[in-house]
């Protein structure tokens, strides 16, 4: 069951309400003893990203483990109790360090043998499992707060909870030295991870001091993908789509950076001799045959409408009649105007593609096909059978999309 909260003095009742359930019992060392752990799970949204998960924070009160000496004049139902509490307690610590084991071994490629987390062992790690599980897409932080009597009576159970607590910490290994390359951002000071983010996040500019005040090139990529969308959303004028696209710009020069053999920078192809025979060499970027910028940059200063050419992708609104609109985003790659078309040609509505009654205004029309989102996030793919006519009135802006050879998708960028 949840409850929707706007404020801390709602969230405090329904806190106090919640532990009025817990079951507590008397024991030796308790008057009032916890006999069963308390987990408060807090569900918070996101309204600048309503598409992308909401965030989770559990707050758990764990039942204090006791020593066999303190349970030997107990019940069966308290000995029951503390020999379940002690084994969850026990579970709920392997889980804990098998996924800083995971994520450790993360740092420095993959672990030797696969590491099991017992989360299934458990009632209380069964609830924490997308917490726990390797497999599972959310980024996750644990922190441990151990609580001790300063009572010298207590000082054995007090020394008992630090060992317990010491037993959670796993240490990281050491970062290997790496050198400085301008292609691998995993070797990126935060001075040359700000000075890339300022020059190639596109208009308006993300700010490398609030994408990434602190943080390194290595650090930066661990950073999970709500965190930075939302902190390009801080600055003015930046887009949700701009913020995707400029992460995915980031991943996509990191891959290329681990792959084992060496980008091909420029492709070299030799031309027809000359009369005296003497042959030229033409030189063409990579890049440039991956992308749907123009191949001038010159013309990225005029209003896209303007410069409207085959092979440019946009933004647009199809009309209400239009029977494969997309929620959301909707983008079409120019093909050429519609008078170039022949007068027998259908487009995917199986409409007449120079049919005047069509679109109404006065602006021009261009024959465009489809692009689809693709299987994997952020991904999308050319349909070139699927043919719509749009009106310039009805394009919102050119959208720059990277084709990477890898996944054979397209991305956006910026």
């Amino acid at each position: 069951m949840e409850f929707e909260v706007t404020e801390a003095a709602t969230l405090l009742d329904l806190v106090e309400k919640a532990a009025s359930f817990r079951r507590t019992a008397s024991t030796i060392k308790n008057d009032a003893s916890s006999r069963s752990h308390a987990i408060c799970r807090i569900r918070i949204e996101n309204p600048s990203m309503p598409n992308d998960d909401d965030g989770l924070l559990y707050l758990v009160d764990l039942a204090g483990s006791e020593a066999a000496r303190d349970v030997a004049n107990h019940t069966n139902d308290r000995m029951k109790e503390a020999r379940e509490i002690n084994t969850s307690l026990s579970v709920l610590k392997d889980c804990i360090r098998g996924r800083a084991m995971v994520d450790a071994a993360s740092l420095t490629g993959k672990p030797k043998k696969p590491t099991h987390i017992p989360f299934r062992q458990s009632s209380l790690t069964k609830i924490l499992k997308h917490v726990f599980d390797p497999a599972g897409r959310r980024s996750c932080k644990t922190v441990v707060v151990a609580c001790v009597n300063p009572s010298l009576l207590d000082a054995g159970a007090g020394k008992n909870t630090l060992k317990y607590a010491e037993m959670l910490r796993v240490l990281l290994p050491k970062a290997k030295t790496q050198v400085y390359s301008p292609d691998v951002p995993s070797t990126w000071s935060n001075e040359q991870l700000k000075s890339w983010i300022n020059s190639n996040s596109g208009s308006p500019a993300i700010s490398g001091e609030i994408l990434a005040p602190f943080e390194t090139g290595a650090l930066l990529l661990r950073l999970p993908t709500p965190e930075f969308l939302t902190r390009c959303l801080k600055i003015h004028g930046v887009t949700e789509d701009q913020a995707r696209a400029f992460q995915a710009k980031f991943w996509r020069l990191h891959v290329d950076s681990q792959k084992s053999s060496a980008k091909l920078n420029e492709i070299k192809t030799e031309a027809e001799p000359t009369q005296e025979g003497v042959g030229r060499k033409t030189v063409m970027n990579q890049e440039m045959l991956s992308s749907s910028a123009d191949p001038d940059p010159q013309t990225a200063k005029m209003p896209f409408k303007d410069r409207i050419r085959p092979g440019m992708v946009v933004r647009w609104t199809p009309p209400s009649t239009f029977p494969l609109g997309l929620p959301g985003l909707n983008m079409a790659v120019v093909l050429s105007p519609q008078p170039a078309v022949g007068p027998n040609v259908r487009d995917v509505s199986r409409d007449l593609v120079n049919d005047a009654s069509k679109f109404t205004g006065g602006g021009n029309k261009y024959l465009c096909a489809m692009i689809l989102p693709g299987f994997m996030a952020d991904s999308y793919e050319l349909s070139m059978w699927r043919h719509v006519v749009v009106d310039v009135d009805q394009m919102e802006a050119e959208v720059l999309l990277e084709y990477d050879a890898a996944t054979r998708y397209y991305y956006m960028t910026v």
